[in-house]
């Protein structure tokens, strides 16, 4: 098993409070009954937050892997993020921070993690330099 560090670890958080955002939000959203319909939305939401805790376990064990799973499970979730984010941002903001905390931190977690899975991919540390040559 590879290990990369403090940036894995930092990524690793990252998802699973997302996860956990995401699961609170759709559990309130159905507050805690089974689901009797799911639209493709609420599906893609339900794939997302898996492939986070997936990419969260993952992230251990390859690092790029677990970035790429992660970047794939933000966009999953973007469709409920995209049809959520006008019903809080519509209405007074005050009362958005004041009631709906929850949707508020699946927007931020869901943004956050997609930004910094694309960053985490897009410029990763060069592979070229080994440990004894570090100055």
């Amino acid at each position: 098993m590879k290990y990369k560090g403090r940036s894995s670890i930092q990524f690793a958080a990252l998802f699973l409070v997302t996860a956990l955002a995401l699961a609170n939000d759709l559990d309130h959203l159905f507050h805690g009954e089974p689901m009797a319909y799911a639209s493709l939305r609420l599906k893609a939401a339900i794939l997302g937050a898996t492939l986070f805790v997936l990419s969260t376990l993952v992230l251990f064990a390859q690092r790029r892997w677990g970035l790429i799973c992660g970047l794939i499970a933000g966009v999953c979730c973007w469709p409920y993020v995209v049809a959520l984010a006008p019903k809080m941002f519509g209405t007074d903001l005050l009362w958005t921070l004041r009631f709906n905390r929850d949707g508020l931190a699946v927007v931020t977690c869901v943004l956050v993690s997609s930004i910094a899975a694309a960053y985490g991919i897009l410029f990763r540390p060069n592979r070229t330099q080994s440990a004894g040559n570090l100055s």
